[in-house]
């Protein structure tokens, strides 16, 4: 029972509606061979429907939203993101599009208000203000608002240049002893990134690295042996540690030195022993920088050599930099290669007391890499014929290995299906149809980093068309099976309906003379050329649309082809010699055969007569009459020729022989005169 005032409502699907007009429209075509009416197209149909609750074809079938500019490395340097603040750009094509920015894989949610981000008209996300809390990946999502079609950018890790504040800023007295190796820590701070260390004065003076100094990265003051100049410098009204992030900075408490009044430095040699080493085995990522640090103490004051392989480094070779300011104690690699730089590498310290062996400390630097193309990324673009096959192939170097996720039109394909199989790194397409366009998205993805590709699928599909298409003329063989071809430019295959003399072919009637096959072929069991030279007509219909094509005289017709035979031979004939000699052979065909008489190889004549106005002994022999007329079949008949001397020898008998017959006829000329 129905509630009054309310209206039930029932809601379908786009996708749902567009392919039940597909299947409506195909089914009309089909029909309207029968009835003879107008099929409204599928793109009108849509239309007609409702105007205010379906998208039109046109609109569903417009080119997909396309990232165009987004930033190809990871802002994980100290000089990639300063003052705080960044711009990622995510520019993008398309038509009435929508941006969507995810932080850690958590969508940002509202920008109106925010402290932090902003978004721009053209997608840029804009930050200020930011912490460590900032830090983490971004991956920028646009949408077609109209088709609902989106794609995504590859996840790009940010880390925000911040600095630690300390715990305890209260001043501290640390007691030592001369001669001796000393580390001071930089105070107890909590955590930041992109962090520059270094010991200042009150005054803002740097208390500075020298052979004997150095700073670690995490801020540790090293001084190979401690020294009263040292001590005097420090106790110049104290120093404190600065931890600086781009224009930020923040001071610890003075720090000051204190030893016994009494003590002197004895100056005795200090045994090589290393204050500061990286570990064992390190680990470097493609694509970003690595620093490695070598301290040693001992007295005189050690040098630092760096190798590689055996080799000794050379500053400012192969992405290499051995900063002058930090005395050798620092070796950066500023853009590390897995090829190029992993490998082992040997800190050595030595001093000029000319010790034969160094202190030496072994690295194994091994290089992790993020995924990478192999060679190209997949197509931005792929067409594919409508029933046809096709792979997207995503080809990558990953170091560990990464997992690859396949994605349609954003949504990730967590299953595959009988026609789309996502196969590890390659995505096969079987059967396509309409409703497999799109963007199809390969994300590639392992602890180190993250790449992603689109290529926009469009499947194909047309009305037949017989334009540039052979369509007769037909060539039949009477009395043989003959085929006629109905071959139109359609996608996907159409079905077909044969006409002879505009009456439909039925291959299912009982004894018909005819066959169709599903390729569009009409097969004539037994060709009869009085029957089958006639006008046929192919229709071809599929759901994009038909098209017929008609044999008509005289530019497309059909051909009924008979072989020669004979209508007529040659007879055998015995003449007097000196008379005429006709022979008669003719012929038939289509087309008609062209005759030729043949004697031991040799050609005498053309035509169906062979004549002889004076015939002599010497054209003796057989003679043959050759029909062909281009069907790769010759017949042949063949009549004897006997040519006599019409004079008797002395005996009253023929002569057999030319010889015999001139004598006779010699002969016979001079009796005549005597007489």
């Amino acid at each position: 029972m129905k509630t009054p005032g309310k209206r039930m409502s029932i809601v379908v699907s786009d996708k749902s509606i567009k392919e039940a007009m597909e299947r409506i429209y195909f089914l009309a075509l089909t029909l309207s061979f029968v009835m003879g009416k107008t099929v409204v197209k599928p793109n009108c149909l849509w239309r007609v429907l409702n105007k205010r609750t379906f998208t039109s074809l046109s609109v569903v079938n417009r080119r997909p939203p396309e990232i165009t500019n987004f930033t190809q490395k990871d802002l994980v340097n100290p000089d990639d993101v300063k003052s705080e603040s960044f711009e990622l750009p995510c520019g993008a094509a398309g038509t009435n599009l929508s941006w969507t920015w995810k932080h850690n894989d958590t969508e940002l949610t509202s920008f109106r208000g925010s402290l932090h981000y902003f978004l721009n008209k053209d997608g840029t996300l804009i930050g200020k203000k930011l912490s460590s809390q900032h830090s983490g990946t971004y991956q920028c999502i646009v949408k077609d608002k109209d088709t609902k079609i989106e794609v995504f950018s590859r996840k790009v890790t940010v880390f925000i240049t911040v600095h630690g504040e300390f715990i305890d800023s209260s001043s501290k007295n640390v007691t030592v002893d001369l001669g001796k190796p000393f580390r001071l820590h930089c105070p107890k701070h909590t955590a930041g990134f992109g962090t520059v260390y270094i010991w200042v004065k009150p005054s803002n003076i740097h208390f500075s690295r020298n052979e004997g100094r150095g700073i670690s990265p995490n801020g540790t003051l090293f001084i190979a042996n401690l020294t009263q100049k040292d001590i005097d410098e420090v106790n110049d009204g104290g120093i404190m540690c600065r931890i600086r992030a781009g224009s930020t900075f923040e001071d610890s408490g003075k720090l000051s030195l204190e030893k016994n009044p009494l003590q002197k430095d004895p100056g005795t040699p200090v045994t090589l022993s290393w204050a500061a080493v990286p570990a064992v085995d390190e680990l470097a990522i493609e694509g970003r920088r690595k620093i490695l640090y070598c301290f040693a103490n001992g007295r005189p004051t050690p040098e630092i050599t760096w190798k590689k392989n055996g080799q000794q480094i050379v500053n400012g070779q192969n992405s290499f930099e051995i900063p002058r300011h930090y005395y050798g104690h620092r070796l950066i690699i500023t853009n590390v290669n897995r090829e190029s730089h992993q490998d082992v590498y040997t800190c050595e310290a030595n001093n000029s007391r000319g010790n034969v062996y160094p202190m030496v400390r072994t690295i194994n630097l091994e290089v992790k890499v993020p995924p990478r193309w192999n060679d190209n990324p997949p197509p931005s673009e792929m067409s594919i014929i409508i029933d046809k096959n096709e792979t997207i192939e995503c080809q990558v170097v990953a170091d560990p290995v990464a997992a690859i996720l396949w994605y349609k039109n954003g949504v990730h394909l967590q299953s595959s299906s009988d026609r789309i199989i996502a196969d590890g790194s390659k995505l096969h397409l079987r059967n396509v149809n309409l409703t497999d366009e799109g963007v199809y998205q390969c994300a590639v993805e392992n602890q180190y980093g993250m790449i992603v590709s689109a290529t926009w699928v469009q499947v194909k599909a047309w009305k037949p068309s017989f334009n540039n298409r052979h369509f007769g003329p037909f060539h039949l063989l009477h009395g043989h099976e003959g085929r006629l071809h109905c071959n139109p430019n359609a996608e996907p295959r159409p079905k077909f309906q044969w006409f002879v003399n505009g009456v439909q072919i039925s291959d299912g009637a009982v004894n018909s003379r005819y066959r169709l096959l599903l390729d569009g072929i009409l097969v004539i069991k037994t060709v009869d050329k009085d029957k089958d030279a006639v006008n046929y007509t192919c229709n071809a219909v599929n759901m994009m649309g038909k098209a017929s094509a008609t044999t008509s005289f005289p530019l497309l017709y059909c051909y009924i082809l008979v072989l020669p035979f004979f209508v007529k031979k040659p007879r055998n004939q015995t003449v007097l010699e000196k008379g005429t000699t006709v022979f008669y052979c003719n012929a038939n065909g289509h087309p008609l055969p062209n005759i030729t008489w043949v004697k031991d190889g040799e050609t005498f004549g053309h035509g169906s007569t062979l004549r002889f106005e004076t015939t002599w002994r010497g054209q003796s022999g057989r003679y043959w009459c050759r029909a062909q007329n281009g069907l790769n079949v010759v017949i042949n008949a063949s009549a004897f020729l006997n040519v006599q001397c019409k004079y008797p020898t002395y005996s009253g008998l023929k002569p057999n022989s030319i010889l015999q017959c001139n004598a006779a006829g010699l002969f016979a000329h001079f009796q005549g005169r005597s007489g």
